[in-house]
């Protein structure tokens, strides 16, 4: 059965929509840059912890972070066409997009 709002609900909707725009994003992503933000921003690893994995220093891993975190940002402008995502609510916590 095909989701739909009258069946579903528009929350659930708009839920669905999110979650797919935010895992088509992460997949346009490189391997390194994807396991970067998946490990420490989604997940909430230590940058040290997964500096570690990849055998990279810290300081590796918060540029690749940061430049990831920029191109992000640039690409939900263009595919929003607005200028207002300072940040994104995740369910449990906030994500800074800055």
């Amino acid at each position: 059965m095909p989701l739909n709002e009258d069946v579903w609900g528009k929350d659930v909707m708009v839920a669905v929509d999110s979650e797919l725009f935010v895992e088509e994003l992460l997949q346009s992503l490189p391997d390194k840059a994807r396991f970067i933000i998946q490990k420490v921003v989604i997940e909430g690893i230590p940058e040290k912890e997964v500096a570690k994995q990849l055998n990279l220093s810290q300081q590796r891993v918060n540029a690749y972070k940061q430049k990831t975190l920029k191109m992000l940002k640039e690409k939900l402008i263009i595919n929003t066409g607005r200028r207002n995502y300072e940040s994104y609510s995740h369910p449990t916590k906030k994500v800074s997009i800055r």
